[in-house]
C-alpha cells in the first residue's frame, strides 16, 4: 500500500471518530422517540363486534370514547369499562395512560325477557290449571333524529310494572348529536327514571343535544356537570347548562317548572286581602274577602241602639258589612248643621269583640273622632280620626269610604261614639257606621 493511501485512510477513520459523538449528542439534544403504551380490552365473556382488542397510545395520552370497541354478551347489557374486574375503579375519558393497561368490561344482566313477554299461559308445578296471562302494556320509543339498529321500536312490559334493565340507547349518524336520555314529553321537561311505573300504552321521546366541535374538530368534549342556567318559575320551565372544559362549547337542556309559590304576606285592602306570588315570572294572584258580622249577630234587633245627643235633628243610620255589601237596617234623625257639636252613640246590646270600625259619609268641612268603650271600662278610648269627603251633586255615596280604624280585638266593645266637633256646613250630610270582624287567614 502506498504511503499516501495509508495516510488518507487514517484521516478518514479519525474523522469518523469525531462524527459519531456528534451524532449521538444530536440525538440526545433533539426530539426523542415517543414512548408507546398499549390498552387491552378484556370483555369478560363477551365479544368485540366492532373495534380493536388493543389500542396503541403515546404515553400521557387520553383514550377517546370513539376509540372504544363495541362489545356484546348474550343475556347482558354493557355498562362501562373499569381498571379492575370488580368494577370499583371506573374508566373516565379524562384519564391519561402512562403504561400498558387492561380495561375490563362491566355488564348488567339483561332482564328484557320480562319486557318482551308476549303473554301466554304457564303450567303450574302441581299439574293444575294454567296461570292466567299477565296484562301487558306497550312502550313505543320515539327516537327523533336517531334510530335503532335492530329496528325494534316497541316493547311490552307488565301493566303497572317497571321496565327491567336499562332503556335502549338509539344511535345517530350525525356525530354532532348527543343522546341525553328518554323523556315523557316531546319538550323534554320530565325525564324517565328506572323507578317509573307503566300503567298504560305510552310513547316516550329521545332527547338530543346538538353539540359544537371541540377544539380538535371532534365531538369528544369533556363536559362539566349540569349547572342551573335560567331558574324555573312555578309556571315556566328553567334551563340546565353544561360547558366543555377543553373549548367553549355549551349544552343546554330544559328543566321542569318549579313547584309551589313564594307568597308574601297578605296585604289588607277594603273588605279583602290580596297578594301576588314573588316567584319570578309567575304572576299568580290570591284574593280573599273578609267575612263580616252584622249588628244582629251581636245581640237583639238593632232598633233603638242609636242615641243622639245635642239639640239637632236630621237623619243618620247604623249598619254593617255582609260579604262586601252594606246592610242599611237602622235609621235615626239629627241635624248635621249648626254650631252644636254632634255625638252619635251606638250601644251594643251584647258586647262583642271586633277588628275594624268603618265610617262612611260626605259633607263639607266635617270631621270626626271614633271613640270606643271597652267592657269593664267607664271611659271612652280614642280609636281613630277622619274627615268626610266634600259633597258633590249626584255623588255616589257608596264609594265615599273613610279608612277604617283598628280596635283592640282582645276586648269586648260596649259602645261606639262618633264625635263631630265641627259639623258639616252643607245641607247634605250622610253617615254610616259599620263593624268588621276579620277571620283567620285561609290558604287557597
Amino acid at each position: 500500500m502506498k504511503k499516501t493511501t495509508l495516510i488518507k485512510l487514517l484521516c478518514l477513520a479519525f474523522a469518523c471518530l469525531l462524527i459519531v459523538p456528534m451524532v449521538i449528542a444530536c440525538d440526545k439534544d433533539g426530539d426523542e422517540e415517543p414512548v408507546l403504551v398499549y390498552v387491552d380490552f378484556d370483555t369478560r365473556g363477551g365479544e368485540i363486534v366492532d373495534g380493536d382488542e388493543e389500542i396503541e397510545l403515546e404515553s400521557g395520552d387520553k383514550l377517546r370514547r370513539s376509540m372504544l370497541p363495541t362489545v356484546e354478551k348474550e343475556g347482558y347489557i354493557f355498562d362501562y369499562w373499569s381498571y379492575d374486574k370488580g368494577g370499583e375503579d371506573e374508566w373516565s375519558s379524562k384519564d391519561t395512560f402512562e403504561e400498558d393497561t387492561t380495561l375490563y368490561a362491566q355488564w348488567e344482566r339483561d332482564d328484557a325477557g320480562n319486557n318482551e313477554n308476549p303473554g301466554g299461559s304457564t303450567e303450574s308445578t302441581d299439574g293444575g290449571s294454567d296461570v292466567p296471562d299477565k296484562e301487558m302494556v306497550t312502550i313505543t320509543f320515539k327516537t327523533g333524529v336517531g334510530y335503532f339498529e335492530d329496528n325494534k321500536y316497541t316493547v311490552q312490559v307488565e301493566k303497572n310494572g317497571y321496565f327491567q334493565g336499562a332503556l335502549p340507547t338509539p344511535v345517530c349518524d350525525n356525530a354532532a348529536m348527543k343522546f341525553e336520555g328518554w323523556f315523557w314529553d316531546e319538550t323534554w321537561t320530565k325525564q324517565i327514571s328506572r323507578s317509573d311505573v307503566y300503567s298504560t300504552d305510552v310513547e316516550i321521546f329521545a332527547c338530543w343535544i346538538q353539540m359544537t366541535p371541540c377544539k380538535d374538530g371532534s365531538y369528544e368534549h369533556e363536559w362539566s356537570a349540569w349547572d342551573t342556567g335560567a331558574l324555573p318559575t312555578c309556571t315556566t320551565a328553567g334551563t340546565k347548562v353544561q360547558f366543555c372544559t377543553s373549548c367553549n362549547a355549551e349544552n343546554t337542556m330544559p328543566g321542569a317548572p318549579a313547584t309551589g309559590h313564594k307568597w308574601p304576606e297578605w296585604q289588607e285592602g277594603f273588605l279583602q286581602r290580596e297578594r301576588t306570588c314573588r316567584t319570578p315570572g309567575c304572576g299568580a294572584f290570591q284574593s280573599q274577602k273578609f267575612e263580616n258580622i252584622t249588628l244582629s249577630t251581636l245581640g237583639n234587633n238593632p232598633s233603638g241602639q242609636v242615641k243622639l245627643q245635642g239639640n239637632a235633628w236630621g237623619s243618620g243610620r247604623v249598619s254593617c258589612v255582609v260579604d262586601g255589601v252594606w246592610d242599611q237596617s237602622n235609621e235615626a234623625s239629627f241635624d248635621p248643621m249648626g254650631d252644636t257639636p254632634i255625638k252619635v252613640t251606638i250601644t251594643l246590646v251584647n258586647p262583642a269583640a271586633m277588628d275594624r270600625i268603618y265610617v262612611k259619609g260626605y259633607g263639607a268641612d266635617s270631621s270626626f273622632k271614633v271613640m270606643v268603650q271597652y267592657e269593664g271600662e267607664s271611659d271612652y278610648t280614642l280609636a281613630g280620626m277622619g274627615s268626610f269627603l266634600t259633597s258633590a251633586a249626584n255623588a255616589d255615596k257608596e264609594n265615599r269610604v273613610i279608612p277604617y280604624v283598628e280596635v283592640d280585638n282582645t276586648k269586648n266593645i260596649v259602645s261606639v261614639r262618633i264625635d263631630m266637633d265641627t259639623p258639616s256646613s252643607s245641607a247634605e250630610y250622610w253617615e254610616e257606621v259599620g263593624f268588621i270582624v276579620i277571620p283567620p287567614i285561609v290558604e287557597e
